[in-house]
């Protein structure tokens, strides 16, 4: 687990290892996860099973790479992805990968603003490759709604699931995630898929 912070002038070295670690990281990995970490977590459903998996949502996560700002989450990266820019992770990754997800991203009691959602939306998209794809996940309408309305207007991504009702979530090897239970989970969320370029 590496903890970041925005660079200084005086920090160029740690700068520097900072971002080798996160080269060395996500070479060989193409999924990447903000809002989640590696501890285990009781699920979305039946709390009283044991859960195998290190996500509410019983996803494995094996071969992804997990960024949340929460360092109890045991992410892979402790960050805020709104931080992006200054992390020049645009450089260090740029286009890299193939799913992106915002994994049901809270700060409960209070609430995201719509310019801290598009910094996301920013960021995710200098990180992801044509042909990828993001999805944003939550249980918050407006959300949704700042996240759709966002794709909707840029003419490079196409609109997959626009989170008008609550469907099975696909992951990124086409698989509909299940719960403990072996049950199909239904999720609300905005799925979009970058075009080509020679498109």
């Amino acid at each position: 687990m590496l903890t970041i912070q925005p660079p200084s002038d005086c920090a160029e070295m740690h700068s520097a290892k900072q971002n080798f670690y996160i080269e060395s990281m996500i070479k060989n990995k193409k999924t990447l996860v903000i809002g989640c970490g590696r501890k285990i977590e009781n699920g979305f459903s039946s709390p009283q099973l044991p859960n195998r998996y290190p996500c509410s949502m019983n996803r494995e996560h094996l071969n992804d790479v997990l960024i949340d700002k929460d360092e109890r989450s045991e992410p892979d990266v402790v960050m805020d992805f709104g931080q992006w820019e200054q992390m020049r992770l645009d450089l260090i990754a740029p286009g890299h990968f193939d799913r992106i997800d915002f994994e049901y991203l809270s700060i409960h009691p209070q609430t995201f603003t719509e310019t801290q959602i598009k910094i996301w939306l920013r960021g995710a998209d200098k990180l992801l490759a044509e042909s990828g794809k993001i999805c944003f996940l939550s249980g918050h309408i407006g959300y949704l709604e700042i996240v759709k309305k966002y794709f909707s207007q840029l003419r490079n991504y196409k609109m997959i699931c626009d989170a008008t009702r609550c469907e099975p979530f696909i992951d990124h090897e086409g698989n509909p995630l299940r719960d403990r239970q072996g049950r199909i989970q239904e999720h609300r969320y905005c799925l979009v898929q970058k075009k080509c370029s020679w498109f």
